[in-house]
């Protein structure tokens, strides 16, 4: 039968906890001092699913080493999303929406190798009913780096608390380092002798989960990895 709950001197009723994909059914009564109505007609409703679809038309961009170049791809959602880029050659329109989007990228500066960059998208956080996606660029196509990249191991990766890099040529040493997070803010960063060790520890236990790009210069090369903090992970 129907639950009965007096709402007061309203006209109109927010109800929540509701149970997704159930049909309900709603009727009204008014009363005063004079004494109480009939009921109103029955109307019925079923609510919608709480699945949140999102997915995206290709999880890989190449975009031309060109100033200006563009690349679009579709995302489809039921869920409002936010969509940021990790580099400052980068730039995404539009920043948020919800539904079905075209998302347009575009390089705002020219790629000084001349090659074509590689970018990836990562789902990284949620906010409340939000999505929030980062493009980021792909670490094998990082200015100046010719595959020295190899030579750097990062342990472990994703990491919960302390993150150790360290250079399979003993010979080398890493000059500069910086830890940056999805919206371009410096973490971490360290320079000249702070570095000289033959392995590297980073605490991370401090910073917030999610996806975080290493720069590292190692003499005339410059590396970019991508390390993921998640502090349930344990190695």
């Amino acid at each position: 039968g129907f639950g009965h709950l007096d709402v007061g001197l309203v006209l109109t009723k927010k109800v929540t906890g509701l149970f997704p994909q159930t049909k309900y059914y709603y009727r009204v009564q008014a009363y005063n001092t004079g004494g109480t109505s009939s009921y109103s007609n029955v109307i019925s409703l079923t609510t919608l699913s709480n699945v949140i679809t999102f997915s995206v038309t290709r999880d890989s961009l190449s975009l031309p080493a060109d100033s200006g170049s563009q690349v679009t791809f579709q995302i489809s959602a039921n869920v409002n999303w936010t969509i940021t880029a990790d580099s400052s050659w980068l730039s995404v329109t539009p920043s948020s929406g919800h539904d079905n989007e075209t998302i347009t990228v575009t390089t705002k500066s020219p790629n000084n190798t001349n090659h074509d960059r590689i970018t990836k998208l990562f789902i990284v956080d949620t906010y409340g009913d939000s999505l929030i996606v980062v493009v980021v660029q792909d670490f094998a196509t990082a200015v100046r780096d010719f595959g020295f990249s190899k030579n750097i191991k990062i342990t472990p990766n994703p990491v919960a608390n302390t993150v150790t890099i360290s250079l399979k040529d003993m010979s080398r040493r890493i000059t500069d380092l910086m830890l940056v997070n999805i919206f371009g803010k410096v973490v971490y960063k360290l320079h000249g002798k702070q570095l000289d060790t033959d392995a590297l520890k980073i605490d991370v236990a401090t910073l917030p989960e999610g996806i975080y790009l290493l720069g590292l210069e190692v003499g005339k090369d410059v590396v970019v990895r991508k390390i993921v903090v998640n502090h349930s992970f344990w190695h």
